[in-house]
């Protein structure tokens, strides 16, 4: 999977974004499992942003809308694509925000010595692992879930 995406991340991003994300698989590859998955999902999204399903979900829509024309089944596939996309951002944000940012902080306060990047990777799973466990909440980003707690 990992080879397709970045065949098609090579064709859409410019040469700014495709080195921002061979940053993160270079830094990735060298470290732990988590890293590791982390830059898999940041490559995946990248490609999630794009509508590269528009045909499946165009196809889908016939069976649930056979008395509407092809503009309008279109226009509902770009609507249905858009509000995805936008609730997906806005779950990470909130994730970012309720989770990670509030850890970040209590690791300063309390000068542990844990860096930011490792909250960012190693909170992330832990707390995506613990809301798709508990609550079956699934974020954009997959957590490993046999990552070791750090801090």
């Amino acid at each position: 999977y990992i080879h397709a995406a970045l065949y098609h991340l090579c064709l859409s991003e410019d040469p700014t974004g495709l080195m921002s994300v061979l940053n993160i698989m270079a830094r990735g590859g060298n470290e732990c499992r988590a890293r590791k998955n982390m830059a898999f999902s940041v490559v995946v999204q990248r490609l999630i942003s794009e509508d590269f399903d528009e045909i499946e979900r165009f196809d889908n829509l016939d069976l649930r809308f056979q008395d509407f024309d092809d503009s309008v089944k279109l226009s509902l596939s770009i609507i249905h694509n858009a509000c995805v996309s936008y609730l997906e951002s806005y779950k990470m944000k909130a994730f970012k925000m309720a989770f990670l940012e509030p850890t970040k902080l209590h690791f300063k306060a309390t000068y542990e010595n844990v860096p930011h990047n490792d909250v960012d990777v190693h909170g992330s799973n832990i707390y995506a692992s613990v809301l798709m466990a508990t609550l079956g909440v699934r974020l954009s980003l997959s957590p490993h879930i046999k990552d070791n707690i750090k801090g």
